[in-house]
Parts: C-alpha cells; sequence; structure tokens
C-alpha cells in the first residue's frame, strides 16, 4: 500500500510539475545531464528520444531499497506481457545498480534497477525500442 501511495504521488508530480518549455537539463542525482539534440524531457525526472527513455524517482534516504525493488518489479511483472526476464547490476554515474531487464512482447527492452547515488536512494527506468 506504502509503495502505491508513493508511485501515485511520483505519476502526480510528473503531470502537475511538467514544464511548458524545453529543458536543456536535468539533474539526475546531483549531476546535471545535458539533454542532447532530439532528445527531450517533459519533466526534471525523465529523458527521452531514438528509441530509448529513462524516468527516476528519488527515496528518501534509510528506505530499505530491496523491498521497494521487490515490490516494483513485482507489479511491473504482473502488469506489462513480458518474453523474458533476467537478473542484472550496472553502472549508473559509477555507483552499482541491481535490478531487472524485460524482454517484452514488442521486442522492446526495459531496465528497472535500484541504487545509490551521492547517497541517494533512487529507482531507474530504462526502456530502448
Amino acid at each position: 500500500m506504502r509503495l502505491k501511495i508513493v508511485l501515485m504521488l511520483f505519476l502526480l508530480t510528473s503531470i502537475c510539475f511538467g514544464q511548458s518549455e524545453k529543458q536543456t537539463s536535468v539533474e539526475y542525482a546531483g549531476n546535471i545531464i545535458e539533454i542532447p539534440k532530439d532528445y527531450k524531457s517533459k519533466t526534471e525526472y525523465d529523458i527521452s528520444g531514438n528509441g530509448f527513455r529513462a524516468t527516476w524517482m528519488y527515496f528518501p534516504a534509510g528506505i530499505n531499497i530491496q523491498d521497494i525493488s521487490n515490490q516494483i518489479t513485482t507489479q511491473f511483472e504482473s502488469q506489462l506481457p513480458l518474453t523474458d526476464a533476467k537478473d542484472i547490476s550496472f553502472l549508473s554515474s559509477n555507483s552499482e545498480f541491481k535490478g531487472k531487464q524485460y524482454l517484452l512482447d514488442n521486442k522492446s527492452y526495459v531496465i528497472l534497477g535500484f541504487g545509490k547515488i551521492n547517497n541517494q536512494p533512487l529507482f531507474l527506468n530504462m526502456s530502448f525500442e
């Protein structure tokens, strides 16, 4: 229940605070990312273009990342047509993330990852067409 409330707040924040003027950069866990040409950002928590999309959500310090990651991945897996799923680890801003890589029925990939950057717990959702 707590996770659903957090996710709903994240979605509402993204919708309510979407910016009408074109952004030239976004902040990702204290790092400024310049938005490349042909890419866009609808909120301060996403970037997309050329078949790629990344969104991220911050969690309060001290939260149990393992519990949250299990809840989010279970919910994700129950809602989408998955062909394959495997556990992965990867680096984001030189910090280790753990998560899952999914192959969807439409042959696109989604990666859900959880980790900490600059002691900031966060969830990273990337999709590739």
